[in-house]
């Protein structure tokens, strides 16, 4: 009998944290943003894919909007478009 117990405490112990573990994750959420690159013009990306590279400059790099009105915080750089398998 001491034994189906420690068997069923260790599957409470492993069910619980398998619970635990889905309870404090969110969903990857995937954000379109867009930029515009000096020669194929504004393109729409998703931000941290391999679909683009900031270089290094002071011009602002990415937008939250496809007018370009609204820039990103911290994504400055010239936009450079690679692709949708980013070479």
């Amino acid at each position: 009998m001491k034994k189906h117990a420690l068997i069923l405490l260790r599957g409470g112990v492993f069910s619980l944290g398998a619970v635990l573990a889905f309870a404090f994750t969110e969903p990857i959420t995937q954000q379109t943003v867009w930029g515009e690159d000096p020669e194929i013009g504004v393109r729409q990306v998703t931000l941290g894919s391999g679909e683009y590279r900031c270089d290094q400059a002071t011009v602002q790099c990415l937008y939250s909007d496809q007018a370009m009105q609204n820039p990103l915080p911290n994504s400055e750089g010239q936009f450079i478009y690679l692709g949708p398998s980013g070479k």
